[in-house]
């Protein structure tokens, strides 16, 4: 599951209660009756209650100071699973760094721990769990030179992926591409037919390496090592 590259052993209970709750469809519940049927504790079931409805609070700025549990359905009415789960990537220390790093290409380091309140070890830690996830798709991050390092491919199809699964229905993901270059983009792809085969792989190749974050149409931008397959 990708959630658990990022996801603290908090932000995993509080998705699994969240996606619970949604499942209700707004029966009624107390937190008692909630522990029961999640196999949790009392006091853990409160704890995560709580925190969900903070976030809730937090995503519908609504600025609350109290809540019960008749005011859950109500508030989470539009939040959907999949806004629930984004926003607790969000707020995790991996899912902002690969983030930023795959949006610009690379990163600055000492100043992303400076933003984050956190030491250069317990950035190692956090991120490591995606970044052995990486090394199974064939791509190396090394945390000496903080680059990206696997074939040209590889490295295009894994950013690709990240942004695919974890933004998943929230919305354009690329801060600094405009979907409108990319959408004109797809439309020359699908515009292409007969003897064009050839000029269609190179236009699809182009698109999903803008879509990847690389670059705009080309790969020169970033300070990924790339190696060129073929």
């Amino acid at each position: 599951m990708f959630e658990a590259y990022f996801f603290d052993k908090r932000a995993t209970i509080n998705y699994r209660l969240y996606k619970s709750l949604k499942a209700m469809q707004g029966a009624d519940f107390t937190i008692n009756k909630l522990s029961k049927y999640m196999g949790m504790s009392y006091q853990q079931t409160y704890n995560a209650f709580n925190d969900i409805m903070s976030d809730l609070d937090v995503i519908a700025q609504i600025k609350s100071d109290e809540f019960t549990e008749k005011d859950f359905f109500p508030l989470a009415e539009g939040i959907t699973d999949n806004q629930y789960r984004f926003y607790l990537l969000q707020q995790t220390i991996a899912f902002r760094f690969f983030d930023q790093l795959f949006q610009a290409g690379s990163i600055d380091v000492d100043a992303f721990c400076d933003v984050n309140q956190i030491s250069l070890s317990t950035l190692r830690r956090r991120i490591d769990p995606y970044r052995q996830y990486l090394k199974t798709v064939q791509v190396d991050f090394n945390m000496a030179t903080w680059l990206l390092d696997g074939e040209e491919r590889h490295v295009r199809f894994a950013i690709l992926t990240f942004f695919q699964i974890a933004y998943r229905g929230n919305g354009w993901p690329l801060r600094t591409l405009n979907v409108d270059t990319v959408t004109a983009a797809f439309k020359e792809i699908n515009a292409c037919t007969g003897p064009f085969l050839i000029g269609k792989r190179v236009a699809i190749q182009k698109s999903i390496c803008s879509f990847s974050g690389c670059s705009c149409f080309g790969f020169g931008r970033t300070k990924c090592s790339v190696h060129r397959h073929g």
